[in-house]
């Protein structure tokens, strides 16, 4: 099976001593992680009451094991 690559082209490369960022403003960070959290919470419930969740899961659990792999693999280098 022929999996597509990650881009990572636009991924932000953290370095010691320079992260957090100084300048981060908390007040700009509330409402989206409110509203993931919201949205989570209804996927969550939505999921509990299927009859057959597995459905949907399966591929994120497959794309998590994906991502994890990649990351091992550049973690190595």
């Amino acid at each position: 099976m022929n999996r597509p690559s990650l881009d990572l082209s636009e991924a932000v490369n953290y370095h010691y001593d320079q992260f957090p960022p100084s300048g981060m403003d908390a007040n700009q960070l509330i409402m989206p992680i409110a509203s993931a959290s919201a949205a989570l919470a209804r996927y969550d419930q939505m999921l509990k009451g299927m009859h057959n969740s597995e459905i949907l899961l399966a591929p994120l659990r497959i794309q998590e094991a994906v991502v994890h792999l990649v990351w091992k693999a550049q973690s190595a280098r």
